[in-house]
């Protein structure tokens, strides 16, 4: 769907194509997948997981980590993303 290139930067991936509907809460209902990219990885996966489980219902906490950006895969294979990460895309 996207590359997204990275210097000095971790990116982790929640979604369900892989392992199934293992996450729970209302994720699924509206994403395909979520990425996000930021300094730390295990901070990036955290946001990942908690974005794609809270089915984009509120995003006002993202807002609290200033240094990470995420793309968004809905269901019909459009992207949401923020202005950080669409500088990231490798095109």
């Amino acid at each position: 769907m996207a590359t997204v290139g990275l210097i000095d930067s971790a990116i982790a991936t929640s979604g369900t194509y892989e392992r199934g509907d293992h996450i729970w809460g209302d994720g699924g209902r509206g994403f395909r997948s979520v990425s996000v990219v930021g300094p730390s990885l295990g901070t990036a996966d955290a946001i990942a997981t908690a974005l794609f489980a809270d089915g984009g219902t509120d995003l006002s906490w993202l807002d609290s980590f200033e240094l990470y950006d995420h793309l968004v895969i809905l269901p019909d294979s459009t992207m949401r993303l923020t202005p950080g990460m669409e500088r990231r895309l490798v095109t």
